[in-house]
């Protein structure tokens, strides 16, 4: 398990993230935001749960949760072959979702489908599906999500003239625009039961293009509403 900082104020957010079982420095807190970072060295793709309870998170191969928002991370034990997109939830179980699909333009939104994988006590333990037919129809959204009284909030995306992607923070379908304080490629976006908002992606970053770099380790990050969003 790496420990994670929760992090700055209103500066580019520098976190560094810490080797099993160390202890974290006290930094100061952004008043609207908790930033957890991943345990490894890619993008978090994917997030599920709440803050309060169980955070799942996963950065494509593997699947780490936290029961207390952040500060130590449990790997789960996930050995699928193909990177994950996704979670899903049908009652009580969890699903991970294996493949993607898209809408016709590369600014649309996007979907997590194929979830053969699932866990029975929030994202610890994963068992593969076996015999269940119509799997490949269930479907849930990656770069949007719904709050608490139905606003569809999506990962604003911009194309350049060069043909690079670049994420301008989340939008709601009212036009209310929500920024972070650091740069970030966005990738998923969710609600917990309490309407607060998360936001997953990359590292920060200090480039964009060709001249793309992080602005420090590689960790992905995620972004937690201290407050229900709804507007």
């Amino acid at each position: 398990m790496k420990q994670i900082l929760l992090a700055a104020s209103t500066a580019l957010l520098l976190l560094f993230s810490c080797k099993n079982d160390e202890t974290s420095q006290p930094v100061p807190q952004d008043t609207n935001w908790y930033v957890l970072r991943s345990p490894d060295s890619r993008d978090i793709r994917a997030v599920h749960g709440n803050i309060d309870d169980r955070l799942v998170i996963t950065t494509g191969f593997k699947i780490y949760t936290t029961d207390n928002k952040g500060k130590t991370w449990e790997t789960s034990d996930y050995n699928g072959n193909v990177g994950l997109v996704a979670f899903m939830v049908k009652e009580d179980t969890l699903f991970a979702m294996e493949g993607k699909r898209s809408s016709a333009t590369a600014i649309g939104d996007s979907f997590g489908t194929q979830p053969y994988w699932f866990s029975l006590n929030k994202g610890l333990n994963w068992k593969p599906m076996r015999g269940r037919p119509g799997l490949d129809e269930w479907q849930v959204p990656i770069n949007y999500a719904y709050s608490g009284n139905g606003i569809k909030f999506s990962i604003a995306m911009e194309q350049t003239p060069e043909g690079y992607l670049n994420t301008k923070g989340v939008v709601s379908e009212s036009g209310s625009k929500i920024s972070f304080p650091a740069r970030h490629q966005l990738i998923n976006v969710h609600f917990d039961g309490k309407s607060r908002l998360y936001v997953s992606g990359s590292a920060p970053i200090c480039g964009e293009g060709e001249n793309f770099k992080y602005c420090d380790d590689p960790n992905g990050s995620v972004y937690i509403s201290r407050k229900p969003v709804l507007f």
